[in-house]
Order: C-alpha cells, then sequence, then structure tokens
C-alpha cells in the first residue's frame, strides 16, 4: 500500500466585523494554504452567536466553502469561533483556525428623516448622560475644522453623524467631504461658569 501523507495545510487566523444583530459570510479558506479539496470542515459554537458551513456550488470540495456567522439578539462585543479541517482518509490529522468576529453595536441615535427636525438636541440621543457635558453616543464622532474659528471666548464642539451602512466620499483637495443622505453635523457653543 501507499504511505499516508499528512496535512500541510496553514491556516491563518481571520478577523471580521459585522453590526448588531446582522450576520456576516466569513471565507475562513481565503487565507489559508493548502487546504484540501476532499478535507472534513467542521465549526465550534461561539460564545455569543450561531455558526453555520454554507456549502458552496461544488458538492465534492470545500474550497468554496463559507460559514455564516449570526450573533445573539443584541449582543455586541467579541466573538470567537474555530474550524477544523481533516485529511478524509485520516480523521486524526486536523488542523484548526480561529476566527475573531467584532460585533459593533448600533448607533443609538434617533433618527428619522419624517421627523427631523426634533424640537430639541436631546431628542436626537447625540450624547450620553448630561447633555452639558457632551458625551457622544456610539456613532457621534467628535472631529475639528482645519480653519480657526472666530472666537467669543465660548468653546466648541464639533460632531458628526451618519446612517449605519454609508460612507463620506473625498472628493479632491479642494473640495468638502460629499456627505450622504442623513448625515448629521452638530456643533456646539457653550461658555464655562454660564
Amino acid at each position: 500500500g501507499s504511505e499516508y501523507t499528512p496535512l500541510a495545510t496553514q491556516v491563518i487566523a481571520d478577523a471580521v466585523e459585522t453590526n448588531q444583530n446582522t450576520s456576516v459570510v466569513v471565507n475562513i479558506f481565503s487565507n489559508d494554504v493548502d487546504v484540501p479539496s476532499n478535507g472534513i470542515l467542521t465549526v465550534t459554537n461561539p460564545s455569543h452567536g450561531l455558526v453555520e458551513i454554507q456549502t458552496g456550488s461544488t458538492a465534492n470540495t470545500i474550497l468554496d466553502d463559507t460559514v455564516l456567522y449570526t450573533p445573539s439578539n443584541d449582543y455586541y462585543g467579541t466573538d470567537t469561533f474555530q474550524y477544523t479541517i481533516c485529511s478524509a482518509s485520516n480523521a486524526q490529522d486536523c488542523i484548526s483556525g480561529t476566527v475573531t468576529v467584532t460585533v459593533l453595536p448600533l448607533s443609538p441615535v434617533n433618527y428619522s428623516l419624517t421627523n427631523i427636525p426634533y424640537a430639541t438636541l436631546s431628542e436626537y440621543n447625540f450624547f450620553s448622560g448630561n447633555m452639558a457635558d457632551q458625551i457622544p453616543v456610539y456613532g457621534v464622532i467628535p472631529y475639528e475644522p482645519i480653519s480657526t474659528l472666530f472666537t467669543d471666548y465660548a468653546h466648541k464642539k464639533r460632531f458628526v453623524w451618519m446612517p449605519q451602512g454609508v460612507n463620506a466620499q473625498y472628493v479632491n483637495d479642494y473640495s468638502v467631504l460629499d456627505f450622504p443622505i442623513g448625515t448629521i453635523l452638530v456643533k456646539s457653543f457653550y461658555y464655562e461658569n454660564v
């Protein structure tokens, strides 16, 4: 008989991001080396979600298989799971890789184009805690203009928020950013001890 050749597969850890309550497909083999097409693929259960192997269109190979990760309802944070590839001819010859999933929280900002503008700034929910402290909630990003502002001794703070799943686009060095519909710029002015 012929001698058994052990797996030469090299697995490289994967890291992906998704949003709270949103599944993500992980192409686990995209960065691995020498994955046997006839190998046996298994996955472990993550602590904060579910993992399902999605068989690709080719039934006799695992090379086009992916994994679907679905976070637990309302969970956000870091979660991990492992996938294992075993030789089809020797179930003891296996190698495992780790997938780290960062589940981002949904922004608590109140956003409805039909209801905007709200009567008060606090109704938007841009800040947590005491409004005067201006501590932005997740998804509200502080920024500073590159030009100096007129000063009347007031402190000035600037924040930007964009709806989930959109991005601002850089046009060129002489144009402002092209913000998507729904972007909100927050400008505040305040005085100490007033």
